[in-house]
């Protein structure tokens, strides 16, 4: 049932008896907060388990190319391998979050045409 108010905004109520969230304060103990709250940490821990997964790979695919034969092919005799390791990840570890903010920026198409 709707009721005008005098500013001429309608003071809204549903057949259940409630009014729209914008009326009052939700309560953190609501059942109807609890559900938003468990759909998005629900969507939320997909997605960033899956950005963990992918980033897991993406930093064991060197050591896993040393094991497949690139040592061999590359002829890294001694410490170079090891070398590789230790400038690639400070400048991996460093520029992950810029290379993040800039995909954001410019959008996912010219980011990756930027960066091939």
């Amino acid at each position: 049932m709707d009721s005008f108010k005098e500013d001429g905004k309608t003071d809204y109520v549903d057949e259940r008896g409630t009014q729209p969230a914008d009326d009052y304060d939700l309560d953190y103990e609501d059942p109807r907060v609890k559900q938003i709250k468990r759909k998005v940490d629900l969507r939320l821990s997909l997605i960033l388990a899956l950005m963990y997964i992918v980033n897991q790979i993406d930093r064991t695919n060197l050591g896993n190319a040393a094991v497949a034969g690139m040592d061999v092919d590359l002829n890294l005799i001694g410490n170079r391998y090891t070398i590789i390791v230790v400038v690639f990840f400070p400048f991996y570890i460093l520029f992950n979050p810029v290379a993040t903010v800039c995909a954001r920026k410019l959008g996912p198409r010219p980011f990756l045409a930027a960066i091939t």
